[in-house]
């Protein structure tokens, strides 16, 4: 019999793979990030503007990785509804960065390329991964949503069957009632007047 994973095994392997998508999410974001911010793209080089493009490259590349590998073994059915919280969750996240990037650009006057790096990139995605691991871990990818997506599939087919059953049931007693009665003389094609003659 294989042995289960212990829950803090479990955490520490959701948190391991869930650190390799986001580096690979993280390089993708830095670098569409600093190429909008240096390039003469106008409103697109604003740091806010940019960083909101990294964020929404970065999102769709977590979603693909946290759904077929971090979480793997959650799997769910409902992959739209699935997507739509996994965004809301990313947009939590997302908004922690944001706010740690305006007050250091706008509130605190740091305004260089670095500075911007720095709370925006280091500091603000520090904290937004940790905001979004731990909402992915206990909502989205919980292991009781999975299942009842499951149960659900399996209740309507259940469902589904019992109806036909129910049915065919209720056709199979009609028949049987309708064979009880006795055949009317009309049915046998006599009159009462010829059977008795």
């Amino acid at each position: 019999m294989p042995h289960k994973p212990s829950k803090l095994m479990q955490l520490v392997g959701d948190a391991v793979r869930f650190g390799m998508v986001g580096g690979v999410c993280y390089v993708l974001d830095v670098a569409l990030f600093n190429v909008l911010r240096v390039s003469p793209a106008g409103f697109f080089s604003e740091p806010l503007v940019a960083k909101t493009l990294g964020v929404a490259l970065a999102t769709v590349a977590a979603w693909l990785g946290t759904r077929y590998w971090t979480f793997r073994r959650n799997l769910r059915a409902d992959a739209g509804r699935e997507f739509v919280e996994f965004v809301l969750v990313a947009g939590a996240g997302y908004a922690a960065n944001l706010i740690i990037l305006f007050v250091s650009h706008y509130v605190l006057g740091f305004r260089s390329l670095l500075a911007d790096n720095i709370s925006g990139n280091l500091i603000g995605a520090a904290v937004g991964a940790v905001v979004r691991f731990l909402l992915y871990r206990a909502w989205v990818y919980h292991p009781d949503r999975a299942r009842a997506v499951g149960e659900g599939t399996a209740a309507e087919g259940a469902g589904g069957e019992t109806s036909d059953s129910a049915d065919a049931a209720g056709d199979r007693t009609a028949n049987d009632g309708a064979s009880s009665y006795p055949e009317s003389d009309a049915t046998r094609g006599t009159s009462p007047r010829g059977a008795q003659r």
